[in-house]
């Protein structure tokens, strides 16, 4: 068996309205979260200015002793871009222009992209 790829192309629908200022901020506010965002198969040494983000969803467990299993935490996600719709002032560009409710906009969507493929990370491509 062989395997199949497609290549999907459409126009970023929250990409275009946040600053390499504004994604320095989310990179920040997120870290400050507790969430890990690397920036894998890139040459970029900070991760904050690289093109390619993987947002690694935090797992929590359910149940106890030898029953306990582990779960993805999507709710966490949610929660911290819920955080970034209540105060858009969270994440700034340069001017101090607010973009928090573009960047939860963007978290709302990874990870709706990512239940439905039953993921432990969210993928942002910044173009």
């Amino acid at each position: 068996m062989g395997r199949r790829g497609y290549v999907m192309t459409r126009q970023p629908e929250y990409g275009s309205c946040i600053s390499d200022w504004a994604q320095t901020s989310l990179y920040e506010f997120l870290t400050r979260r507790g969430l890990e965002v690397t920036a894998p198969g890139t040459d970029c040494v900070n991760v904050e200015d690289a093109d390619h983000w993987e947002i690694t969803i935090p797992e929590k467990p359910k149940g106890r002793g030898k029953k306990r299993k582990w779960f993805i935490d999507y709710a966490r996600i949610l929660k911290v871009a819920a955080q970034l719709r209540r105060r858009p002032g969270y994440v700034k560009d340069i001017e101090g222009g607010a973009h928090g409710e573009h960047c939860a906009e963007v978290l709302k969507q990874g990870v709706a992209a990512a239940r439905k493929q039953k993921l432990a990370t969210i993928t942002i491509d910044w173009w």
